[in-house]
């Protein structure tokens, strides 16, 4: 450009002088934004070292707030094993309150560090997706209905807070409950002198002995029972019937507000409701029913007077 420059001078040239000058001005520009470009390609790299610490410091966070929530699962198992050898050593009274401030008080602490967790994430500015957000609001559900199911446990004194497998036979199980936990406790539309009528019918002759857990069967059956008051339901209808040596059906009928064949295959699905709840019941109860190897079904034919039904297959 000097050259250019130097000839056009000698030439007398204006017009080439002029085009020089404005090469010039261009190459001054580029030269200019190049540098701001670097310069901001620097600061961009720095932003991105800083959002990656702090991506790690709180996946630190959440594997410890997890590692929390496990350790607490951990210490209920703990507490109801030593609530059982304990047993013989305390009065039922006494070893069910006991049992029944432990499992709350850890449960709870199960919820307190879900809550913490995400809001860590939120007051960090840390993005959070729909579905972990999601996942959590579903982890901290089960864990508050398992509150609900063991404050059942505690109205009467004949039932202990178990959260371990026992064996036993789950048609007299569930048999008990019903009749002597949700009887007479389950009000209709909120009329506390209208309770939810329960029949029960058993065609199982020897009973049914299998592996579970006490206080999962009670949230199966707190779920159904609160999903058919929701419907409208006054009547619930309880039938087992032995399919075969080593199959078991369990159908819980009610008299509320038809579930339209069309969504059948939805009713399960997290976060899907036709009533006024969470979505998260029949969720729970597919969960439940699936960890103990069964499978849970709405019936297409409901019984004479009932308008829903369920299924529930149990096997050994």
């Amino acid at each position: 450009m000097s050259n250019l420059s130097r000839i056009a001078s000698k030439a007398d040239n204006p017009e080439l002088l002029d085009e020089v000058r404005k090469i010039e001005d261009k190459l001054s520009a580029y030269s200019l934004a190049t540098k701001d470009a670097e310069e901001e390609a620097k600061k961009e790299k720095e932003r991105r070292k800083l959002a990656e610490k702090i991506a790690k410091e709180e996946a630190e966070k959440a594997r410890k707030a997890e590692e929390e929530a496990r350790e607490q699962r951990e210490k209920t198992e703990h507490v109801t094993k030593q609530s059982i050898f304990l047993r013989s050593m305390v009065t039922t009274d006494i070893q069910n309150i006991v049992s029944l401030h432990h499992h709350i008080g850890i449960a709870a602490g199960t919820i307190e560090n879900y809550v913490r967790s995400v809001s860590t994430k939120i007051r960090s500015g840390q993005a959070i997706t729909a579905d972990n957000f999601l996942r959590v609001l579903d982890e901290i559900s089960f864990v508050a209905r398992q509150i609900s199911a063991t404050t059942r446990f505690a109205t009467k004194a004949n039932f202990n807070l178990e959260a371990e497998l026992v064996q036993q036979d789950i048609c007299e199980y569930i048999e008990e409950y019903v009749i002597n936990i949700c009887s007479g406790l389950v009000k209709v539309n909120k009329d506390v002198h209208t309770n939810l009528n329960f029949k029960w019918i058993s065609n199982v002759d020897e009973g049914f002995v299998i592996k579970f857990r006490p206080l999962e069967i009670a949230m199966i059956l707190d779920s159904l029972i609160s999903n058919a008051v929701k419907a409208g339901a006054k009547n619930m209808l309880l039938t087992v019937d032995q399919l075969e040596k080593n199959s078991l059906v369990l159908k819980v009928a009610n008299d509320g507000s038809l579930i339209p064949m069309g969504i059948k295959n939805n009713i399960f699905d997290m976060g899907f409701t036709t009533t006024k709840g969470s979505g998260l019941g029949l969720h729970h109860v597919r969960n439940i029913v699936s960890g103990m190897k069964g499978e849970i079904t709405l019936s297409e034919n409901s019984p004479k007077g009932m308008n829903v039904e369920f299924l529930i297959k149990f096997t050994r």
